[in-house]
């Protein structure tokens, strides 16, 4: 769509929702600052909830302080009928990290009302002055909000009668779409009263609803669009229409309907200043003028941001330069510190880690330098003997090490390796004879505790102690062959009480698999045995001596098993019976012969 029908269409819009306005009023009264703030807002028809992108927002909307990235202060002036003023000023202030401040007043005033009594005779005159001192907030929230709050403080004098209160504004503001936004401002929540003498004055709740839309071109906005709803508790809702063009940059042209009743006005903004103009009708009072100045100064918030960064990174540069100094003079301490322990090697490390922190200290050169040449003179008088010294000193320090942290055998070959360099060095067979002792009763400890554990079916403990054995003796087979059956050990003793809690609680399946599992590990596992063929039975579907008599094989073992038990040879009864049941489980007659056989052996037995 072209920018001309862009327009077209918009103006269209605005015009055929101009009718909406003229509701009639009800009872009800709404404040008397609901005239509002700024001479823009007020050429556009006091719509202008949707926007807030000035210092007016104070007023308007408190989330739209957020859209300033700049300070700025507007001033209005309106010069209405019968010698009363309204004024508003309104300054900003906004912040990196906690939103952006706002802080202004309006006042209306009227002079020179005669004070009499009940004679016509005047006494002096008073002024009226009505006042309103708001302190605002905005910043972001969550789901791309904007929110802001206004604390105000309400005054009026009337002569020498005054009256005070509280009350404050909650604002939203989000944008829609790409150029729509949506705006909400509750308006003096609390409903001061202000009473001066008898009759008090209350502030109703004023709910301001709106929206607005950009009209662009490319990156430039050359237009806006808006369209607002005010409803004060008692009265009917009012409706505020606002049209604002651009035609050139830095000079606007403004057109609104105020309730039904026209405004126009226009602005020009120069650099960091701005004056508008509007022109209203007020009921049938005639037309105001009112005009307002806006001037922004101070850096931007992108300006803010960059010299913070700047900032932040001068300091995070002297930080950086303050702990190279710090490191460069700990490792050239350090340096020299191993220097006259005759720690060489070490010494030219230190002198190295200064180096990497500053490439450029001659001091550390020349030390690594002259402590190079000195390390190469003594290697030259006695290379074999330094040599020595130094890898047997090495391995002391490595076995005494290991045997602190009980790795026996790797202190053994430290001290093998010292006897090797020096047959005859006392120290070190001293060491390895006291190591070797340790490290047969270590040995001996872990094997009798390994025992002891599995002794006592503690698998899991028996499986630690042979774990620590092979730490110590590598390859052990009685090491090996422990922990490889306290592993199977450990794995049938899981089966059992899987198995017998499975059975217990009915899932005979589940102990059906456990059991087999167990018979894997343990063929002869006689408890495992027993509980599978008592879980087989208990699964199975119970069979009658019909059936068996339907298999002749098995028929033949079941007679067969009876002929031996009449013959008093219950084993031999017991186990036909038994093979019955391994194709029959859960027969009943071949179960109950099973139990007197057994029940009669016993008894022979006894």
């Amino acid at each position: 769509m072209s920018l001309k029908r862009t327009t077209l269409y918009l103006l269209a819009l605005w015009i055929g929702l101009s009718p909406l306005s003229f509701a009639d009023e009800e009872g009800g009264v709404g404040s008397i600052f609901g005239f509002g703030a700024g001479a823009k807002s007020m050429g556009m028809g006091r719509a202008f909830v949707a926007i807030s992108d000035d210092a007016t927002s104070i007023y308007w909307n408190p989330a739209g302080l957020h859209n300033l990235g700049q300070q700025e202060l507007t001033a209005l002036r309106c010069f209405l009928f019968a010698g009363t003023n309204y004024n508003f000023v309104g300054y900003v202030y906004p912040t990196l990290r906690w939103g952006n401040f706002g802080l202004g007043g309006i006042w209306i005033s009227t002079g020179g009302i005669p004070h009499t009594t009940d004679s016509p005779q005047i006494l002096d005159y008073w002024e009226n002055l009505q006042s309103e001192y708001l302190l605002s907030w905005g910043t972001t929230l969550p789901f791309s909000f904007q929110g802001g709050l206004s604390f105000k403080f309400l005054t009026h004098r009337l002569g020498p009668y005054s009256a005070s209160g509280f009350s404050f504004d909650l604002g939203l503001l989000r944008r829609i779409k790409e150029r729509l936004n949506w705006g909400i401002n509750l308006q003096d929540i609390g409903g001061v009263s202000l009473k001066l003498r008898e009759r008090a004055d209350i502030t109703p709740l004023n709910l301001k609803f709106g929206l607005s839309y950009d009209l662009t071109n490319g990156a430039r906005r050359w237009g806006i669009l808006a369209i607002d709803m005010d409803k004060v508790k008692g009265c009917t809702p009012k409706l505020h229409l606002g049209f604002q063009l651009e035609p050139r940059v830095g000079f606007f042209l403004r057109s609104g309907l105020d309730e039904g009743k026209l405004a126009i006005g226009g602005g020009i903004s120069y650099r960091s200043f701005q004056i508008d103009y509007a022109l209203c009708s007020y009921q049938d009072l005639g037309l105001t003028h009112r005009i307002s100045f806006t001037t922004r100064f101070g850096s931007t918030l992108q300006e803010k941001r960059i010299a913070e960064e700047r900032r932040r990174q001068e300091e995070e540069q002297r930080r950086a330069e303050a702990r190279k100094r710090e490191r460069v003079k700990f490792h050239m301490e350090r340096g020299e510190e191993l220097y006259h322990k005759e720690d060489l090697s070490g010494a030219i490390a230190e002198y190295q880690r200064a180096l990497a922190w500053d490439a450029q200290n001659q001091w550390a050169i020349a030390r690594i330098d002259s402590i190079s040449q000195e390390i190469n003179e003594k290697l030259v008088a006695n290379i074999a003997a330094e040599k020595n010294r130094a890898l047997i000193e090495g391995h002391i320090k490595s076995g005494l090490e290991y045997r602190k942290r009980g790795k026996y055998n790797l202190a053994i070959e430290e001290f093998e390796k010292i006897l090797k360099l020096d047959p005859q060095n006392e120290e070190a067979r001293k060491y390895l004879g006291s190591i070797e002792r340790l490290l047969k009763e270590e040995i001996a400890s872990h094997r009798r505790k390994a025992k002891e554990n599995m002794t006592l079916e503690n698998f899991i403990g028996a499986i630690d102690e042979y774990n620590r054995l092979l730490d110590l003796l590598p390859g052990d087979p009685e090491a090996e062959r422990g922990l490889k059956l306290a592993r199977e050990k450990l794995k049938v003793s899981e089966h059992i009480r899987k198995g017998v809690e499975k059975f217990e609680t009915g899932d005979y399946k589940g102990a059906i698999l456990e059991f087999n599992a167990i018979l894997e590990v343990e063929p002869g596992n006689q408890m495992a045995k027993d509980y599978l063929q008592k879980a087989i039975g208990k699964s199975a579907k119970p069979t009658s001596l019909a059936e068996l008599r339907k298999d002749p094989q098995v028929w033949r073992l079941y007679l067969e098993g009876l002929s031996q038990y009449q013959q008093g040879n219950y084993r031999e009864a017991i186990r036909l019976w038994k093979k019955v049941l391994e194709h029959y489980p859960n027969n009943g007659n071949t179960l109950r012969n099973l139990e007197e056989a057994k029940a009669r052996l016993r008894g022979m037995e006894k």
